[in-house]
């Protein structure tokens, strides 16, 4: 038998199904058909199919079965039938239906109407967090607290860096090296560990910082052991050198540090002399940050990378009060304001409620609000009922709360009216500069006081309510330092008396003493509250009672050369020129100096009476009208005449369009809003006390209080008189004022530009 090998055999490309094959099973080599083949793949061995190879009866089942199933499916037909029958039960408003169905649709008419109202009450029970969107190669997102930020950037095509930097520059993360630093629970701060041996450890921030002013906040606690006098603060430097920024570190919760280099990392190093063995230092919620206004914790937060070029960068970050930028082209982020949620929606409601139910004086030129407290919650009645009785009073309030209205009885020599306000809580006055009351009072009752003696306040560290009390400190308000109306009178705790053993830190009521006689039986004042440490921006009004004509050739230019504006008081007592009249406007339309309204012409006298409303009223509407006629209706100041505003006067002059006026008191300015209306003046003249000395004394005043002053004179002639001033003793007080101003330590103003400033919100 002759051998042939398989692969010298001829290649055939068309098989047919009765072409043989040669296969071999596991006995021997035996012969089959290429069909037979086809049926022995496709397991199709009973029936072969006469299609070709992929169409065997298998596939055919298969295709028998998805037929089947489908016949076993709805129709369209049957979708749209199902669908109308929905549509019928949703909108129907009938009763003869399924009985859930009508239960469903509660108290609407159909299912539909139902349905749409279920889902605008569900969008009005949850609020969704606001969101922001900002293109720009910065993005300033550092009024949102905490924010979800989306980043997205275009392609470009050059490389570009992506940077996120939060209001907390310090990382927790960046703790690394030490046993002696313990990470606090929950990332909230660190624990130091100290001993002789060791004792100074860097406090890594977690990047390079840029040379700048930083602020250190952080929340110090020590063991009992660790002495903090004669600790230093320091900064390491990016180029290796350490910077000391304080060697007398108070562990205060802000430190300000001012850096000229880089820096990496900071170290606080106790006294080496004092250190013992094992005492700790814990610091929690530290933030460093180049903001010194941060009134909470920020977590840390901070991202940096790079954008290859001609790619497109898209990114999620969770970042606090921070700033989004891109080196170059734009970039778009998209903020959720997650901080805003419940407790902060309340928060603000409770903010919009104390503006609208009881709100707060608004004055603008307050630069420290201070402490108030309020009489009407805490004060008890120490004298009998028939020298005084004392109770809350709703038609005079400040702040939103009710003044303690005192109600004066039969006069007493042996004993005054007296009362006590029990603090809430125990006042630590110790490092404190001026406590203010705040009180409103008619002229016909102050100018009854004593020049010495008129309202008594004591600070008393007595545990129990006493009248007089026991160890107090004390200070006499007399009647000169009071004006009409609403007065709010500062005095420093350093000019306050002493009497027995009391201790500014341990402040615990306050007494008052009204010092009577027998013409204030049957008065009352009100006091509203003390407040402690209010201060209001220096600022100094300069007036001139009116028309001089020197004012054009002498005291403007001069003024003017420092950017010292005036106010001018007048009526009409002068007859002016047209050429008068003429600079006068020129003053006040081009110069920006104020006209302002003197009393009245003719019998001023009668401003100072205290029965003739219809006289008072037809004078001082005259003496406008007149102004109007010749300068200008934009008049909202006033100047009592002899200094003295009466109860009477007040409401006639707000009908006439008055805002603010002047009156004589020995007093400041220190708290002015819509609620007020007279501030004490001071005059500059040639008479004994008011000469130049005596103002400049004031000015220092006033900067060291936080005050307004008004300073006013009639005249400045070369010798001045008891209402004028000199030519010396007035470019005495102006160079003087200019100097601080220049310095930025004071401010001048005309009334009107004071009372905008005071009331605009």
């Amino acid at each position: 038998m002759s051998k042939i090998k398989i692969a010298e055999l001829l290649f055939k490309t068309e098989i047919e199904d009765d072409n043989l094959m040669i296969v071999e099973d596991d006995i021997d080599t035996k012969q089959t058909t290429v069909k037979e083949f086809k049926r022995a793949l496709n397991g199709d061995n009973i029936s072969p199919s006469d299609y070709k190879f992929y169409s065997s009866a298998k596939v055919n089942q298969l295709i028998n079965s998805m037929a089947i199933n489908m016949d076993n499916m709805p129709s369209k037909s049957d979708f749209e039938s199902l669908k109308q029958q929905v549509a019928n039960i949703v909108g129907s408003t009938g009763s003869g239906k399924d009985s859930e169905l009508v239960a469903a649709r509660g108290s609407y008419s159909t299912l539909a109407e139902r349905l749409d109202g279920d889902m605008k009450a569900l969008k009005n029970k949850y609020i969704a967090f606001p969101t922001i969107e900002n293109t720009g190669m910065i993005v300033d997102c550092t009024e949102l607290d905490k924010a979800d930020l989306t980043i997205k950037a275009g392609s470009y095509d050059k490389d570009t860096t992506v940077t996120v930097v939060g209001a907390n520059a310090f990382s927790l993360d960046a703790i690394t090296g030490t046993s002696a630093i313990e990470k606090l629970p929950n990332l909230n701060g660190l624990k130091i560990k100290f001993t002789k041996a060791q004792n100074t450890f860097n406090i890594n921030l977690g990047r390079t910082l840029p040379a700048g002013t930083y602020y250190l906040y952080c929340n110090f606690d020590s063991s009992s052991n660790f002495v903090s006098e004669g600790s230093s603060l320091k900064v390491a430097n990016s180029d290796g050198s350490v910077t000391t920024i304080t060697s007398d570190f108070k562990y205060t919760e802000v430190t300000k540090i001012v850096t000229t280099k880089s820096i990496t990392a900071f170290k606080i190093i106790p006294n080496y002399n004092t250190i013992v063995d094992g005492m700790t230092l814990t610091m929690k919620n530290i933030m460093f940050s180049e903001d010194g206004n941060l009134e909470r914790y920020y977590p840390y937060s901070y991202l940096k990378e790079t954008i290859k070029a001609n790619t497109v960068y898209n990114k999620t970050f969770t970042g606090y009060r921070c700033i989004v930028s891109r080196s170059a082209s734009t970039l778009t982020v998209t903020a959720v304001d997650t901080s805003y949620d419940g407790n902060k929606i309340k928060e603000e409601l409770e903010a919009i409620k104390a503006v609208t139910v009881n709100p707060e004086d608004y004055c603008g030129l307050i630069e420290d609000k201070g402490t108030y407290i309020y009489l009407n919650k805490h004060t008890v009645n120490n004298a009998p009922d028939t020298i005084c009785t004392i109770g809350s009073d709703s038609t005079k309030t400040r702040n939103g709360q009710p003044s303690v209205k005192i109600n004066i009885g039969t006069y007493n020599e042996d004993d005054q009216p007296r009362f006590t306000l029990q603090l809430p809580e125990v006042q630590n006055l110790e490092d404190c500069d001026t406590l203010s009351v705040q009180m409103y009072i008619d002229k016909d009752v102050s100018e009854r006081f004593s020049e010495d003696d008129g309202l008594k306040i004591m600070l008393s560290s007595d545990n129990a309510v006493a009248n007089p009390a026991i160890n107090y400190f004390f200070f006499n308000i007399g009647k000169n330092s009071f004006v009409q109306g609403w007065n709010t009178i500062k005095v420093k705790l350093k000019d306050f008396y002493k009497h027995g053993t009391p201790n500014w830190a341990d402040i615990k009521q306050v007494n008052f003493r009204v010092y009577t006689s027998e013409f204030t039986n049957g008065k009352c004042l009100w006091i509203n509250s003390i407040i402690i440490d209010q201060r209001m921006k220096p600022t100094v009004l300069f007036a001139f009672d009116g028309f001089y004509d020197d004012v054009f050739n002498y005291q403007y230019p001069f003024l003017y050369g420092k950017n010292i504006p005036a106010t001018i008081f007048a009526n009409d007592k002068q007859t002016l020129t047209k050429d008068f009249i003429d600079k006068v406007c020129m003053l006040h339309y081009t110069k920006g100096w104020e006209l302002a309204n003197y009393g009245c012409n003719p019998n001023k006298e009668i401003m100072i009476e205290d029965d003739n409303p219809r006289e008072q009223y037809t004078a001082v509407k005259d003496t406008v009208q007149w102004i109007y006629n010749n300068f200008t209706e934009n008049v909202i100041s006033y100047a009592a005449p002899f200094g003295n505003l009466r109860a009477i006067s007040e409401p006639i002059l707000r009908e006439l369009g008055f805002k603010i006026a002047k009156a004589d008191a020995d007093a400041y300015c220190s708290f002015f809003s819509d609620k007020d209306f007279v501030i004490p003046m001071h005059l500059l003249s040639n008479a004994e006390g008011h000469g130049a000395t005596a103002i400049k004394a004031k000015i220092d005043e006033i900067i060291e209080t936080g005050q307004t002053l008004c300073i006013y004179t009639s005249d400045v002639t070369k010798y001045g008189d008891e209402i004028s001033a000199t030519k010396t003793s007035f470019e005495d007080v102006v160079n003087y004022l200019d100097r601080y101003v220049r310095l930025g330590l004071i401010q001048c103003l005309t009334f009107s530009d004071f009372y905008k400033q005071c009331t605009t919100k």
